[in-house]
């Protein structure tokens, strides 16, 4: 399982970096190759899965934090995935309610393999806990 998370250099150091929003378009690009380089790692790994979780915007002043369900991030990357990874080798899975998009291989059980990654994520991020559940 690969998780795809990516912040701006500028903000490396910060507790925020996956929440800045740098309106660049350089999530795009870095979407872009991420989607050309998944058929590289399904040659090598063929049941490998791969994710995304949108992180929520935070302000570069702190004054506006977005909500974690179905996220702006979370719009641009299950459009992206859609567009670009497509159905035949990948099941797609929408995690609205933790803004996290998932693309399970069809070589395993996908339901039962998107569960295990759900319980994967709650146990690396214990606060999304409360998310799904509540």
């Amino acid at each position: 399982m690969y998780i795809v998370k990516f912040y701006c250099h500028r903000d490396r150091k910060k507790n925020y970096k996956y929440s800045v929003m740098t309106n660049s378009g350089e999530a795009i690009k870095i979407l872009k190759t991420v989607s050309s380089i998944i058929p590289l790692f399904q040659s090598v790994y063929p049941e490998a899965s791969f994710g995304f979780m949108g992180s929520s915007s935070v302000s570069r002043s702190g004054n506006y934090t977005e909500s974690a369900d179905k996220n702006q991030r979370f719009v641009v990357y299950r459009q992206l995935a859609q567009r670009w990874v497509g159905i035949n080798n990948y099941r797609h899975f929408e995690i609205p309610k933790i803004s996290s998009y998932l693309l399970v291989t069809r070589h395993k059980k996908a339901n039962k393999e998107k569960n295990r990654i759900v319980k994967m994520m709650l146990k690396t991020y214990p606060n999304l806990h409360e998310q799904i559940i509540g």
